[in-house]
């Protein structure tokens, strides 16, 4: 499979008042078109930092990145930012959902800053919702919904662009251990349809769900491993 992901060396440093703070140190890693896996480590670890970097939300301070190809370094905003609305789906722990419009709604937005017709716009967000479950939800608000099928309007915004990779940061950290599991077999259900994934994730059964476990320390890698497949 074609490589989505390259970094090579990639540091990020922050600076506090007078003190440099060294979030990521010298990260290399390749993630290949296809993959699921999980970034895991401990508060503090650079787990987010990493996702960020790799989400285009924060730029490196050093090193190489490439995303499907393209060195992202001399970028400028607006094309991460373009590279970000079409390429990548972001699922975060806490939903961030627009709180008075419907799901419907919800999902249609990234399209809507893309300039797509009112017509296929919502055509097309009626079948990603209806293809995660939600078919009869999609006029709700998120306050008409339960904690899991709010995540499933993230879901279903996340995939409306059609992203090369989804993003999901702790995923089920928000939900009680039913609607997890059951939003976790629709992650899977959608790295199985091909879909890169990386899930950021301090809960081991949710990191079980990956075919590859990176354990971050201290802004560096100190663990890669594959799992078999199931």
């Amino acid at each position: 499979m074609p490589t989505l992901i390259e970094m090579e060396g990639v540091s990020k440093v922050y600076r506090t008042g007078q003190v440099d703070v060294a979030a990521l140190a010298g990260i290399t890693l390749s993630v290949e078109t296809g993959e699921y896996m999980a970034i895991m480590g401990a508060s503090g670890s650079g787990k987010s930092t990493l996702m960020n970097v790799i989400g285009f939300l924060d730029r490196p301070t050093d090193g190489v990145y490439r995303f499907a190809g393209r060195e992202v370094e001399n970028l400028s905003d607006d094309d991460l930012a373009a590279i970000r609305g079409r390429r990548i789906g972001f699922v975060f722990q806490t939903f961030q959902l627009l709180p008075r419009a419907t799901a419907l709604e919800n999902v249609e937005l990234p399209l809507v800053y893309q300039s797509v017709s009112r017509a296929e716009r919502q055509a097309h967000a009626t079948d990603i919702l209806t293809q995660v479950g939600l078919a009869d939800r999609m006029f709700h608000t998120p306050m008409e919904l339960s904690g899991g099928q709010q995540q499933r309007v993230a879901i279903a915004r996340a995939l409306v662009t059609r992203p090369l990779l989804l993003l999901a940061d702790e995923p089920t950290g928000n939900l009680d251990s039913r609607s997890g599991a059951e939003i976790m077999a629709l992650i899977d259900r959608l790295h199985a349809e091909g879909l890169t994934i990386l899930v950021v994730t301090h809960d081991a059964a949710v990191a079980g769900h990956a075919r590859r476990r990176i354990v971050l320390r201290d802004g560096q890698i100190v663990e890669d491993t594959k799992t078999v497949n199931r």
